[in-house]
């Protein structure tokens, strides 16, 4: 991977970035926006370069897009920093492109919703009866329909190893990426909110299965070439990768490039586009279906995927037809956002007001604290939370039974991406206090703990916002917590215990220390002549897996983006697992088994001889053993389920 020097080490280049990013590039028409758009002059007046330049320059940006649209057509398009950093080449809305993730799922649904429209797709019959030879789930009797899948309502777990290809010749088709074998179904169709690339992917094959042709031609022939999105392509064609931003992650000090890789599951997050392109297909939703004479849908399909489908509950916010209900800065959008490494781009639509906005950058901005700062300096912030209006307080009976761990759905069940699909991360844990308002915590502080006061049955609003939770009661059983707008609607599971982070975490370090213990044992054994016991070769096994396998698999390239490592102890980038299991990691996976075996070995042997001595010591190290295995088993690393 290339490297770039720290910008510490180059203020020339640190001046000549900041210069650019105060003097926005490309098209600005404030006049016209004033007279039209109905934002707000004194808006407009400001210095949205300013903003830009100031929020790139804390989260380490290096090169942007933002348009802003309405029905008649480009408010405002502006490039910001660089597409490529050593070339010094200047981000452009009409012609730099970007990859933009997620935001792609925003046309898998347009796709669909065409076809529903010339009565090829029924949104409620099952997925089975249009898409052949998949072993499709069907939890407890009830199919998957492209209802659930446009709502990201099917109840599929999520994965990311082996998701990627380095090369384009390494490349899989979406038939087979997904043939390779699908995500297990977690939750009967229709009942959860939980979002799924997965379930997108299966979208895009129904596209492919009823149109007859590839996804990324179909895509093409009925949505980009009407539009005249010239300069947008899910199929990564040259021409579309010649003037691709390149992207970045910064850590240690520097911007490390990230290689242009190939996502397997390209209806879900392979489109490649530029700004301009963009506003186009904006402008469809703010037009009913149709931009400067071209429609590519009926003004009734639209109001549908602008319209609430799948919510958990009446009072919360939810999903449309591919549309997110989002809610930034206490104002409420429909949009999607996206990232993948080294890229990120969001899509927001106020229809009521006729406005979008496009926004598109390089580098690593996981929480979208930079698109948030952009739509609030575009749009202005909603209502205070102290203006709005709030429903009268409800008393909740036994509300200690709504306490405990919960985790987001979001997460895989079946193989070793249980711990690579990092969004495990995401729990809370939820208290009730004497006065009834609950709070809620994450105990790595990946969010800032929250407070919430009782509005319903089983409902809470956010006490210093707008956002709503809510419970799910089984059988008098507590079995979820679902929250709207954090910023996408989002559903948690409660967990045990002893599955949450601290007690995860705290296991580790004591498998850590206590196989370390035992390993050195035997190494003062040998030094001392001695030959090795069984006890410190099985721990030496198990110590070795437990600090090798992370890295060979590139967990820890996760922390880069945390901690100011050096490359030479933290390699930044894409993990490796995103392109599969590394033969170094499958060698690793023998070696849990092989100290399991030898502690067997030592357990036959011990019964075997009778009054042999430190047998208090390996029934202890038996336990630990059979600890260890069962952690392994959780987290699907027992053997080789990857």
């Amino acid at each position: 991977m290339l490297q770039e020097e720290p910008f510490s080490s180059m203020p020339c280049l640190r001046l000549a970035l900041v210069a650019l990013l105060l003097v926005p590039l490309a098209f600005t028409s404030r006049s016209l926006a004033a007279t039209r758009s109905g934002l707000d002059d004194a808006m407009l007046e400001r210095d949205l370069a300013g903003v830009v330049a100031e929020e790139m320059a804390r989260r380490h940006l290096v090169g942007a897009v933002v348009v802003v649209v309405d029905r008649e057509g480009v408010i405002l398009a502006e490039g910001y920093g660089y597409a490529d950093l050593d070339q010094q080449t200047p981000v452009r809305p009409d012609s730099t492109t970007f990859r933009v993730a997620s935001v792609s799922k925003l046309f898998t649904a347009t796709a669909v919703m065409q076809l529903v429209e010339r009565g090829r797709i029924d949104v409620d019959r099952e997925l089975a009866s249009y898409v052949q030879g998949l072993d499709l789930p069907h939890r407890g009797g009830r199919p998957i329909t492209p209802r659930h899948l446009l709502t990201h309502s099917a109840g599929l777990s999520e994965g990311f190893i082996g998701s990627q290809a380095r090369t384009r010749a390494e490349w899989l088709s979406l038939r087979d990426y997904l043939a390779r074998g699908l995500p297990a179904q977690f939750a009967r169709a229709g009942e959860i909110i939980s979002y799924a690339n997965s379930g997108i992917g299966l979208a895009g094959l129904l596209v492919e299965s009823v149109s007859g042709r590839p996804f990324h031609e179909t895509v093409s022939r009925e949505i980009l070439q009407p539009l005249g999105m010239r300069r947008s392509s899910f199929g990564m064609e040259p021409a579309v990768l010649d003037g691709l931003a390149q992207g970045y992650v910064f850590a240690s000090g520097s911007q490390r490039r990230i290689p242009v890789d190939f996502l397997d599951n390209r209806a879900s997050g392979g489109l490649v586009t530029t700004g301009l392109d963009m506003a186009r297909f904006l402008r469809v939703f703010l037009n009913g279906g149709e931009v400067d004479g071209t429609r590519i849908l009926r003004p009734e399909t639209t109001t549908a995927m602008l319209t609430r489908q799948f919510s958990q509950h009446p009072g919360m916010k939810g999903i449309g037809f591919g549309f997110w209900e989002l809610e930034i800065d206490g104002r409420s959008y429909w949009g999607h956002d996206g990232d993948v490494v080294g890229w990120n781009a969001r899509a927001l639509l106020l229809p009521e007001r006729g406005l979008a906005l496009f926004m598109a950058y390089t580098g690593t901005d996981t929480l979208k604290a930079f698109g948030d700062r952009v739509a609030s300096a575009v749009f202005g912030p909603s209502q205070p939370p102290s203006a709005r209006e709030r429903p009268p307080r409800a008393t909740v009976a036994g509300a200690e039974r709504l306490e405990g761990s919960y985790r987001w759905t979001r997460t895989a069940r079946a193989t070793a991406d249980r711990l690579f699909t990092p969004h495990w991360l995401v729990q809370y844990r939820a208290r009730v206090d004497a006065s009834g308002e609950l709070e809620l915590s994450n105990a790595l502080g990946l969010f800032p703990t929250s407070r919430w006061a009782p509005v319903g049955a089983d409902l809470f609003q956010e006490i210093d916002g707008a956002r709503r939770l809510s419970f799910r009661d089984e059988d008098g059983r507590i079995t979820h917590l679902f929250l709207d707008a954090s910023p996408i609607a989002m559903a948690f599971e409660r967990i045990a215990w002893w599955e949450s982070v601290p007690v995860q975490a705290t296991l580790v370090a004591f498998f850590l220390v206590a196989f370390l213990v035992t390993s050195a044992t035997g190494i003062v054994g040998l030094l001392r002549s001695r030959p090795i016991s069984g006890i410190a070769l099985a721990s030496t096994a198990d110590l070795a897996f437990l600090i090798a396998f992370p890295p060979a698999m590139g967990l820890h390239m996760f922390a880069s983006d945390l901690l100011p490592l050096p490359e030479a102890v933290v390699p930044h980038g894409i993990p490796p697992f995103f392109y599969g299991v590394p033969p170094s990691a499958q060698w690793l996976l023998a070696l849990p088994l092989a100290a399991l075996v030898i502690t067997a070995v030592l357990v036959v042997r011990t019964l075997l001889a009778r009054g042999a001595r430190r047998s208090l010591g390996l029934a202890v190290f038996v336990l630990l053993q059979a600890g260890f295995a069962a952690f392994l088993h959780h987290w699907n690393l027992l053997g080789y389920p990857v």
